[in-house]
């Protein structure tokens, strides 16, 4: 996602990430991705408790860690350079994506079905072309 966030905001939408872990990963996790400077510098908010992922009924437990679609996932990954490092926050919360309108309106939402499991890009980039999200 980090590739097409100049592109999401030159379409007014800001980003921000919610983990689930506490304010030290979360400054980690920034320094990690590179979420610092610019033009990828986000927000990062934390949620320990977990109320925004229920809110959002993005899926948690362990058929969302222990998948065929998580191995898939990490093979793609480990191809791609990337290494599993310490798991941050609570292990078994999957994630996923919200678009909200001004006003607070999901027009968006993917969630992830295990670990690993990530809207594409084009995917995004066609969900901010949305009527709703562009009145």
């Amino acid at each position: 996602m980090r590739a097409i966030i100049p592109a999401i905001r030159a379409q007014g939408v800001e980003v921000v990430f919610v983990g689930s872990g506490n304010a030290w990963q979360a400054a980690h996790f920034r320094q990690e991705l590179g979420l610092e400077t610019p033009p990828l510098d986000a927000p990062i908010l934390v949620d320990p408790e977990l109320t925004a992922f229920r809110a959002a009924e993005f899926r948690r437990g362990v058929t969302g860690v222990f998948s065929f679609g998580t191995l898939k996932s990490a093979v793609r990954a480990f191809r791609g350079g990337h290494r599993q490092r310490k798991v941050q926050g609570d292990a078994w919360q999957n994630g996923g994506l919200l678009l909200i309108a001004q006003g607070g309106m999901v027009v968006w939402r993917y969630a992830s079905a295990s670990a690993g499991d990530h809207p594409t890009n084009d995917a995004i980039l066609a969900a901010l072309g949305s009527p709703k999200l562009n009145p």
